[in-house]
């Protein structure tokens, strides 16, 4: 139960990064309190039809955009599961850990532009690519 909510949460932070938007930004032009934003990016919390048409209008998109996960050949749900079990448990680690996780991740992706994150040891490194 509330894995719509969670859908709808991350598509809604989705849409609102893309726009390059803040939560604060977002919850002024649409008349809602920025915490409450955070709140539904979240998933804690799900959002009324009449919420969805303010944030809508706010980000100009069509309410739909919200619920473009729902008709998609593969199985969003599944991923967006993923996502979320990959989010909570970086969570719980060290920054250090995490950019050794992101440097592996970028290896098996093959990005093509990698970049190699500086690691504690490397004090004084830069970002840089490969």
């Amino acid at each position: 139960m509330g894995n719509l909510r969670k859908l709808f949460g991350r598509r809604l932070r989705s849409l609102r990064l893309s726009k390059g938007l803040t939560q604060e930004w977002l919850a002024e032009k649409a008349g809602l309190h920025p915490t409450y934003i955070g709140i539904m990016e979240r998933g804690k919390q799900g959002a009324s039809l009449d919420t969805i048409e303010k944030l809508a209008t706010a980000l100009g998109v069509k309410e739909e955009k919200f619920f473009s996960f729902i008709s998609r050949k593969y199985s969003i749900e599944e991923k967006e599961k993923l996502i979320i079990d990959i989010e909570n448990t970086l969570r719980k680690q060290k920054t250090e850990d995490i950019r050794r996780i992101l440097q592996v991740c970028r290896i098996i992706l093959s990005e093509e532009e990698s970049y190699s994150i500086p690691m504690a040891a490397d004090k004084g490194a830069k970002y840089g690519k490969r």
